[in-house]
């Protein structure tokens, strides 16, 4: 057990290390890395307190609904079962990365190490990625229902208890059922093409839940909680089948007073024990040869004839050919695809979904109504907060994909290449920010069109529209590039570090929100004309464009010449 546990502590400690940055190996990487993790330990806090106060807010809610018809009892077995289910699903995509591909494998094996010693550190390697998830969706439910329950003391015990031991059964379930597909199933060997439909699958269900929850919040009291009563025996029935434990768990925190309550919590930590064994057990038969498996798996190969060759390597602009390659490897590798590409569609789609809802809603069919009436019959005060907002819409979408905050991250420890390729650094930059800006406007145009659809404005407001997509797409992705020109994150062993562990999206996503927030305070404070406002938000972005773009092309060259991969 003791190996165990020092094995976990190397991992998270690994963890920790490639997100806070520390992969920089110029002069002065230690003055960067102490304002690094000082700028990361502030942003990680404003987004914890953000999504804390959402889930709050949330619980509060369905709280108050349920309190006046004596159904609070009903939130316990709801976040249970929300938790195991989101565990489990999180989990297949988390065991996928950790047990098998990670980095640390081929230093792991040949270590005098037991194979369930493996097995069981990155299973409670895991369980921490898993407690970020639950903190924000089980903890808000279990501390407000213990509160304004007026739950005696012994609630809370039985409830750190339950938060804790949680997740060992999803999460057991979700490393075996891994382990046994990398084991007889070659397709899923594939880390590309599985960890692709995986993220997908959660994607879609995460969008599944999002309509949920728009659903209920729309719903009068009393038939929410009704509504509540029979989800809550349906989940309870789902997860009791599913997820051994879980019924037990809820059913002890739900009351938890008497010998009834105390026997429920301990046969929920019996059977969370008897996971977490199952899994142990499961590292000496079956995870040893699952990962020879996916090292022995092989790729299919096919004889490619002259014509044929000839085509695939036709000479063309170099710019447009460097372009080409970075689309493919954003399109081709899932975790780009996922974070970079789909996201690009999925905002609009997001942002603007309520609007579709709007005739069973009287609020949002008042909002249309003002939309319809009060700008597209030319009240022009309205038209240029209009176009603010549409113009604020833009930059959001364009910063927040992250593909000019990472295109030099993204290459890894293969950033060398670029010293060798025979093109300038400017024009091999350019080339990468170049496929963020086709990305972003593909991704702005998906919001007009939405717009349209749904709004039906006259010819002479799109028009306005698609004028502001340039500035808006170009300054997010200029701007970006700088910031991964100046920190970027080349040492990692998986994709995910380069994306999602990266916080130089979050430097870009910041600098975007603050713009669309300028540009609406500006229209909203000053109350300038139509043409006042059409010209700055044209004229200004492009200009900023311009003055980042010179910056970018004079500092590239000497920042990839000096950097270190």
């Amino acid at each position: 057990m003791r190996r165990m546990f020092l094995l976990v502590r190397l991992m998270l400690r690994s963890f920790g290390s490639e997100f806070s940055g520390e992969d920089d190996a110029s002069g002065q990487a230690a003055r960067r890395r102490r304002r690094r993790k000082i700028a990361s330990r502030i942003l990680f806090a404003f987004l914890a307190l953000y999504m804390l106060a959402i889930s709050t807010a949330m619980t509060f809610l369905l709280f108050d609904i349920l309190e006046p018809v004596g159904l609070t009892a009903l939130l316990p077995g709801l976040a249970v079962g929300a938790g195991t289910a989101m565990v489990f699903l999180f989990g297949i995509f988390y065991v996928m990365s950790v047990y098998f591909f990670s980095s640390d494998i081929e230093r792991l094996l040949p270590l005098p190490i037991l194979p369930h010693e493996i097995v069981g550190a990155k299973f409670l390697t895991t369980l921490v990625y898993e407690y970020l998830f639950l903190v924000f969706l089980v903890g808000p439910v279990f501390t407000i229902y213990g509160i304004r329950g007026g739950q005696p003391v012994q609630y809370y015990l039985y409830a750190l208890v339950v938060f804790a031991f949680l997740p060992f059964v999803p999460l057991a379930m979700a490393s075996l059922l891994v382990m046994v597909l990398m084991r007889v199933a070659p397709a899923a060997r594939n880390k590309d093409r599985f960890n692709l439909f995986a993220g997908i699958l959660v994607m879609v269900l995460a969008l599944g839940f999002n309509l949920g929850i728009q659903g209920l919040v729309s719903r009068e009291g009393s038939a929410l909680a009704l509504l509540l009563e029979g989800t809550a025996a349906s989940i309870a029935r789902i997860t009791a089948g599913v997820f051994p434990g879980s019924s037990l768990a809820a059913a002890a925190i739900a009351s938890p007073t008497g010998f009834a309550a105390l026997g429920n919590l301990l046969l929920f930590l019996l059977i969370a024990f008897a996971a977490f064994g199952v899994v142990l057990l499961a590292g000496t038969t079956l995870y040893l040869r699952s990962v020879v498996a996916v090292s022995s798996a092989s790729t299919s190969r096919r004889r490619m004839g002259a014509e044929e060759l000839g085509r695939r390597t036709v000479s063309g602009s170099a710019m447009t050919t460097y372009l080409l390659k970075d689309l493919k490897i954003l399109v081709r590798t899932p975790i780009f695809f996922m974070n970079n590409v789909l996201m690009n569609f999925l905002w609009p789609f997001f942002l603007l979904l309520p609007l579709f809802g709007a005739s069973g809603d009287p609020d949002l069919e008042s909002l249309m109504a003002i939309l319809k009436d009060g700008i597209f019959t030319g009240d022009m005060p309205f038209v240029p907060l209009a176009l603010a907002i549409a113009f604020a819409f833009f930059l959001f979408v364009a910063g927040t994909n992250g593909i000019a905050e990472t295109c030099i991250s993204r290459e890894g420890r293969n950033v060398y290449i670029m010293k060798y390729i025979p093109m300038s650094y400017s024009r091999q930059v350019w080339s990468k920010v170049g496929a963020g800006v086709l990305l972003s406007v593909l991704g702005a145009l998906v919001g007009v069109v939405f717009f349209v659809v749904v709004l039906a404005p006259p010819a002479w407001f799109v028009l306005l529209l698609l004028l502001l997509v340039p500035g808006a797409v170009l300054v997010p992705n200029t701007t970006g590039v700088l910031f991964d020109l100046y920190w970027p994150k080349v040492r990692w062993d998986n994709e995910q570090k380069a994306v999602k562990q990266n916080m130089n999206v979050l430097y870009g996503m910041a600098v975007s929100l603050l713009l669309a927030g300028g540009a609406i305070a500006l229209v909203t404070s000053l109350s300038p004309g139509l043409f006042v406002t059409v010209l700055v938000l044209t004229l200004v972005p492009l200009g900023l464009s311009a003055a980042a773009a010179v910056v970018v092309t004079r500092l590239a060259p000497r920042l990839l010449r000096d950097l270190v991969p």
